[in-house]
């Protein structure tokens, strides 16, 4: 069961691996750094961004950790809470904001890639908890639709930005 589990965190590394080798982390940048906003709607759908990317790195460093045995389990349940917890609160904040049509698609991508990784992030942290795999193989949806909409989302913010 626990070999399996592995294999599944090895999985969600390869595909952020592919990511980040994927030219991502310029436009991520590019869009953390934007200067000079306009107006607060732009500020607003670039700090969500920005939570969301933050959000799923740090679960990427967990996994990455956990994966190569750098940290126990317990410690990999609580970075994947604590990262839960922070996202909700970005999840909460998001879901307050009604976009203009200029920031619709992107807000929309951040959205629903923080949803998703909400998703994730909770059933991971009940595969650590209960050691119960099932909660394992619930999350790989999850995350693949987080890493596509990140995908989407960072494609869009370079349209934009």
């Amino acid at each position: 069961m626990r070999t399996w589990v592995i294999a599944i965190l090895a999985l969600c590394m390869l595909a952020a691996a592919g990511i980040s080798n994927a030219g991502a982390d310029e436009t991520v940048l590019k869009t953390m750094q934007a200067e000079n906003a306009t107006d607060n709607e732009e500020d607003t759908v670039v700090q969500n961004w920005n939570s969301f990317v933050e959000n799923f790195d740090h679960q990427n460093e967990v996994t990455n950790a956990t994966i190569s045995g750098n940290i126990t389990y317990m410690e990999a349940a609580n970075g994947f809470v604590a990262t839960y917890i922070l996202n909700s609160q970005s999840l909460l904040k998001m879901q307050s904001m009604t976009p203009s049509e200029k920031y619709f698609d992107f807000h929309n991508y951040t959205l629903q890639g923080t949803k998703y990784l909400n998703l994730y992030l909770y059933d991971m942290a009940k595969y650590f908890e209960t050691n119960n795999s099932k909660y394992a193989r619930m999350a790989l949806p999850a995350w693949n639709m987080t890493v596509m909409y990140y995908e989407l989302g960072r494609d869009e913010a370079d349209l934009l930005f």
